[in-house]
């Protein structure tokens, strides 16, 4: 049994590792959620996507939410300013770059998840969250790691703070984590959050 340094129980793939009695049966019988996906790529990133989300499915499987990529789409004649968008300080208020980035296709659900793939971010970070609220979604540059998708989609889904463990998925930069194995881990906390949120959805039978 193992537990974060704070005391919260911790996720992993294999089922919950808390000091709390039949966990791997506790995460077998959770009910299973979805959360669909749609990937825009502006500018291929550096790391395949297929490989972010493959890391990202991994990932929040341990909560529960299955990843479905509903779409993924090139999009072309993108002017250099969203190439290459101003984020701010990424925490709360859109800039124009964003609001514009966030309105380039046609929305095809309100609960889908938009994920644009850019050069990079002014200033530079690997992932930004802040999206509209009627347009759930995260813009991911091109030298971000291949655990970002996974962070960034934990703050859509509601995670907003970040975490100074080392191994977690909300660590404050993805670049802290290596390769698997191991995955990252989640707190309770943070699957109790992400379960709750809008954007996810009972798993069809």
């Amino acid at each position: 049994m193992s537990s974060d340094a704070d005391g919260t129980n911790t996720f992993t793939p294999s089922g919950l590792i808390p000091e709390l009695p039949n966990a791997e049966r506790k995460l077998e019988t959770m009910a299973r959620l979805t959360a669909s996906v749609r990937l825009y790529v502006v500018v291929s990133p550096d790391v395949p996507i297929e490989i972010s989300v493959e890391r990202a499915k991994n990932v929040l499987e341990a909560a529960g939410i299955e990843i479905v990529v509903m779409e993924e789409s090139l999009l072309e004649d993108v002017p250099e300013t969203l190439r290459v968008p101003r984020v701010g300080n990424c925490s709360g208020e859109l800039t124009h770059d964003q609001q514009r980035l966030f309105g380039l296709n046609d929305r095809k659900s309100n609960r889908d998840v938009a994920v644009y793939f850019v050069r990079a971010t002014i200033p530079f970070v690997d992932g930004c969250a802040v999206h509209p609220d009627e347009h759930p979604g995260c813009i991911i540059a091109s030298r971000a790691t291949e655990w970002t998708l996974a962070h960034e989609l934990g703050h859509v889904l509601g995670v907003a703070v970040h975490t100074d463990e080392p191994g977690r998925l909300m660590v404050s930069s993805t670049r802290q984590l290596g390769p698997p194995p191991p995955l990252p881990t989640l707190s309770s906390d943070e699957v109790s959050t992400m379960r709750r949120s809008m954007h996810v959805q009972p798993a069809v039978q």
